[in-house]
């Protein structure tokens, strides 16, 4: 079992106040949306497990980014993306567990979008979510909500209906709010 430390410095008038917090990193519980005929299993957290901006730009035109041009709201180029897929993946899943987990189509096509991706991690789109029953309480882990997880929301990615709300309708959100959950989704073969 691994344990995380986090330093946080609040600056408050002409004060430091500094906090350490400790974090107990457990396994991460699963919810299956989805069962293939050819032995694939797609998997969504159960929990949110951080808290995280879409893209840390919030621009609304056309710009450079992450490797192309594009919106700030298309996942193919988004900050949220690139972290799902190389800091997460990298540090949550063993080399075993990586040889289960294949890739996945995320992302929608569409109006201020290059399209979709093919990943080992990424988030879901509003039509997959919209038809799965996930019964998750949208409770966050102890570590999403020190990162600022208010408890409601979490992204998808679709374009201008980046965030589910708790009772399953969507909305929109700025793209650089880091209060809105993630719920990292994977497909493994069985």
């Amino acid at each position: 079992q691994e344990f995380y430390d986090r330093q946080q410095t609040i600056l408050q008038g002409d004060y430091t106040k500094q906090a350490y917090y400790w974090f107990k990193f457990e396994e991460i519980l699963w919810d299956i949306y989805d069962i293939s005929d050819d032995g694939m299993i797609s998997l969504i957290s159960d929990d949110v497990i951080d808290s995280q901006s879409f893209d840390w730009s919030n621009n609304e035109l056309e710009f450079e980014h992450n490797g192309g041009t594009s919106y700030g709201c298309d996942y193919a180029y988004s900050d949220i993306r690139l972290w799902l897929n190389n800091n997460f993946y990298n540090q949550v899943f063993t080399d075993v567990q990586k040889e289960l987990i294949t890739t996945t189509t995320f992302g929608v096509e569409g109006d201020y979008t290059t399209g979709t991706v093919e990943d080992y991690v990424g988030i879901l789109d509003y039509n997959t979510l919209d038809s799965c029953e996930l019964t998750s309480t949208l409770s966050g882990t102890a570590y999403s909500l020190i990162q600022g997880y208010k408890g409601l929301y979490y992204w998808c990615t679709n374009p201008f209906q980046n965030y589910l709300v708790r009772n399953n309708t969507f909305s929109t959100s700025r793209i650089s709010d880091a209060s809105i959950g993630v719920r990292p989704a994977i497909t493994v073969l069985m």
